[in-house]
């Protein structure tokens, strides 16, 4: 099956940039307005940003819902009236860890759901070859009742048909972005498709110029002035060579 994201460029880049300012320019002016001691809650704050700036920014061909996820956690889930796609965001770290096959299966176990588990859902058509099934999943049938259930409580109010669902991570350091990437998961969080945006990343240029401005700085004080220092006895030899020079003349 030949699969490709149904996301033009420009789009792909409205999202992307909508990232990059969050993760280095909001945060950045964020810390400079609150002169704070600790910073423990920023990586929400880093997520409100994004969110925010991804809602102002996408066209109105996109539906944008947010999804509380108890009292500390809310989502945004992104529905592409043109395409029926769903898109999710995710920290590159945080949706590995759940596709590992263990992380999966204690949930299974558990049977506390991600939000991730009720949306793949979405998914179902797809399968990667030779993909070993769960034990879970095949002995515990009501895990996909639960996950059935939660993709139904997220998505009954959208309004037009659901394609795929589509997750978007990315990861970052010192204040910017790094990667992008796209990934079609199936029901079993394998991955059936994949695509790197990282290209669409534009280069924060004022980052850059901070960074050689300060290099500029740094190599100015550091040139030494060479300045050499005469002792008496070199300045006296330089006056004697100079009389000398004076009565050649005379």
């Amino acid at each position: 099956m030949n699969t490709k994201i149904a996301l033009d460029d420009n789009n792909k880049a409205l999202i992307i940039d909508s990232m990059a300012e969050a993760i280095g320019t909001d945060i950045s002016n964020y810390k400079k307005e609150n002169l704070l001691v600790t910073y423990n809650g920023i990586h929400f704050t880093k997520w409100d940003f994004i969110n925010t700036n991804i809602k102002n920014a996408l066209p109105k061909n996109f539906q944008i819902y947010k999804i509380e996820r108890g009292n500390l956690w809310s989502f945004l889930l992104i529905h592409d009236e043109y395409s029926g796609n769903l898109y999710i965001l995710m920290a590159d770290k945080r949706f590995n860890e759940l596709c590992k096959a263990k992380t999966l299966e204690k949930r299974q176990i558990t049977m506390k759901s991600h939000f991730l588990d009720g949306l793949v859902r979405v998914n179902k058509k797809y399968k990667v070859e030779q993909a070993q099934l769960s034990f879970f999943e095949v002995e515990l049938p009501e895990w996909e009742e639960i996950c059935q259930f939660e993709l139904e409580k997220m998505t009954n109010f959208l309004v037009g048909d659901i394609n795929d669902l589509v997750v978007i991570t990315h990861s970052a350091s010192k204040g910017e972005l790094k990667n992008v990437a796209a990934y079609i998961p199936t029901i079993d969080l394998e991955i059936f498709h994949s695509e790197d945006w990282s290209e669409f990343i534009s280069p924060d240029f004022a980052a850059i110029l901070e960074i050689v401005e300060d290099e500029i700085l740094i190599e100015e004080d550091e040139i030494p002035l060479n300045l050499k220092k005469h002792s008496q006895q070199e300045d006296d030899i330089v006056k004697l060579k100079k009389d000398d020079k004076k009565k050649d003349k005379e």
